[in-house]
């Protein structure tokens, strides 16, 4: 009687079962997820497989041990035994195939498997098996943004539009509406940048650039900037020498190509447009970053060449608007305010419009509005000088929340701003930039003569402040802003008092830094800080309709300043109009 269990008796099926029960058990969450997107249903045909060579090579072993009468024919017990052997060696070797060989990648008979196995890992939300999930999306990205459906947008705004497209289409919006998730989004910012280099990518190859992945982008954008060890730190890093800082992967495959990030504006889903809650606790290292990775969007509008304003840029700029908002916490700061988190925000700011600036005019782009807008009541898109000399009139105006210590002021009014914004020896751009500038700052201040108000005034007392109340040579220092200082200095002139004694309150908000008024004299003062001399130096401003320039007393510098005042007068001026 031949002996039982020879090849692959019952025994031998055990010790295969256990030992394949303990390589699943063992194995990692990327292959259990690679077996679960599989084609096939391996589970259920597992189970199955498992089950009938069980009972079948019991079976076998049972009768031929027993002696029961079998057919006569070419294939015996160990015949039987080799056909359960290779049929168990089958099961074993799909599972390697679909685990290790060939991982299953997104298409017609996998989407539903990969969208319910993507479902089950994001409600977990453990994070490696997020990480993995990551990864293992990688390779089926470009199936992901084939199968899916544009415009997104009107898909879902129109009820029902959604049931016309088909099973693999609905899967792979599914999926990206799963990959969406905050804590997803935060994964891959932090470990698997790679997906979104992938993603981004494809999107930009196969021109689909309207799909459900906004929300995907959007969100590990934001998680990217809120979490300083990312990779968009480590790319916007200028000194960097290492491959990856200097070609900027992560930065260049969603940053680099501006039709992409204006487009996710129209599915909500830009990558630069920061929600509040988030911006509000932006340090100065994140908003250096977000104006390290604006300025590559920047790069690539200006290149384009476009002539259609840029919707995703001005949110970008309305967020590196909140840079400057704290200054005013520097009011009570003890030490040196340069190294607080607020004065280096407001430096990230200014140095975003410097290199902005510089962009347009590598770039030569000239600006498309005139400097002065006569009809008021005519809406006028802002093109990209406006937006910056905004951006600058924004920086001014929070700093005017800071209105002493005198020697403060002045460090952060004119070294901080004014003096990094009016660098000498300047190109045409910064030309434009600087006649936009003066022209919001002339036009806020001349708002007093419809009505007296606090934003008016700090701009007003900044200029002061900052240019002094003595108008100089148009060919000396400061002759690029010499058009705004005799502007300015004449309208004071002529409506300071007025604007004090109707509203002392709002003439006082003038006052600022080294800026005093003189009473006795109704004139205004500027101190400067003490230097070699024992007496600070002083200037002097007589206003129209207060007491005699003649009664105040002939110091050198009030007489400079008449001589100064009378030679402007004769000299026929270009410039801001009066």
């Amino acid at each position: 009687m031949p002996e039982a269990g020879g090849i692959f008796g019952f025994p031998e099926f055990l010790t295969a079962l256990a030992l394949l029960a303990l390589v699943y058990t063992a194995s990692d969450f990327r292959y259990r997820f690679r077996i679960a997107t599989a084609p096939l249903p391996i589970y259920g045909l597992t189970f199955w497989s498992i089950v009938a060579i069980g009972v079948s090579s019991l079976l076998v072993d049972v009768w031929y041990a027993e002696g029961w009468p079998t057919l006569s024919g070419p294939v015996g017990q160990s015949g039987l035994q080799a056909i359960l052997g290779i049929w168990f060696l089958g099961v074993a070797l799909t599972w390697f195939v679909f685990a290790f060989v060939s991982p299953p990648l997104f298409n017609k008979r996998t989407s539903r498997h990969l969208a319910g196995a993507v479902y089950r890992t994001i409600l977990k939300g453990s994070g490696s098996e997020l990480g993995i999930l990551a990864e293992e999306l990688i390779r089926s990205v470009p199936n992901l943004v084939r199968y899916s459906a544009e415009p997104v947008h009107r898909l879902h705004d129109e009820e029902g539009a959604t049931d016309e497209l088909p099973e693999i289409a609905k899967d792979a919006h599914s999926i990206f509406a799963l990959l969406g998730s905050k804590a997803f989004c935060q994964q891959v910012a932090r470990e698997s940048p790679g997906l979104l280099i992938t993603l981004c990518d494809e999107i930009k190859k196969q021109n689909k650039r309207r799909i459900w992945a906004g929300t995907l982008i959007k969100g590990t954008v934001a998680a990217a900037l809120t979490n300083t060890d990312s990779v968009v730190y480590h790319e916007a890093d200028e000194f960097a020498a290492d491959y990856i800082g200097r070609v900027r992967p992560f930065t260049t495959a969603v940053f680099g190509e501006h039709q992409l990030v204006e487009e996710l504006v129209d599915i909500n889903s830009c990558p630069i447009d920061i929600d509040f809650r988030i911006q509000r606790q932006f340090t100065s290292r994140q908003y250096e970053a977000f104006c390290a990775v604006t300025l590559v969007v920047l790069k690539s509008y200006l290149e384009s060449r476009s002539a259609q304003p840029s919707v995703s840029l001005y949110r970008a700029f309305e967020v590196i608007k909140q840079a400057s908002g704290d200054l005013y916490r520097l009011k009570s700061a003890s030490g040196s305010v340069y190294e607080s988190d607020e004065y280096r925000r407001l430096e990230a700011e200014i140095e975003f419009i410097r290199d902005a600036i510089d962009l347009l005019q590598k770039q030569n782009r000239m600006p498309r509005n005139p400097i002065r807008q006569r009809d008021k009541r005519r809406w006028r898109t802002p093109d990209l000088y406006d937006d910056l000399a905004e951006l600058a009139c924004r920086a001014i105006l929070d700093a005017t929340t800071i209105r002493e210590p005198s020697d403060r002021v002045w460090e952060l009014h004119y070294n901080s701003i004014w003096g990094r914004l009016h660098d000498i020896n300047k190109g045409a751009a910064w030309r434009h930039f600087w006649q936009r500038l003066h022209r919001k700052l002339y036009d806020e201040v001349r708002e007093l003569d419809r009505f007296p108000n606090y934003k008016s005034a700090r701009y007003l007392g900044y200029i002061l402040n900052v240019l002094g109340p003595q108008v100089g040579s148009r060919t000396g220092f400061g002759r690029e802003y010499h058009a705004l200082h005799r502007g300015i200095i004449n309208w004071t002139e002529k409506n300071y008092l007025q604007l004090r004694r109707a509203t002392p309150n709002v003439a006082e908000a003038c006052l600022m830094g080294g800026i005093s008024f003189d009473e006795p004299h109704q004139r205004l003062v500027k101190t400067y800080a003490v230097s070699i001399a024992t007496e600070p130096k002083k200037q002097y401003l007589d206003l129209k309709g207060g007491a005699a320039s003649s009664d105040a007393p002939a110091t050198p510098e009030a007489r400079s300043g008449r001589r100064a005042k009378a030679r402007t007068k004769r000299q026929p001026q270009k410039g801001i109009p009066v």
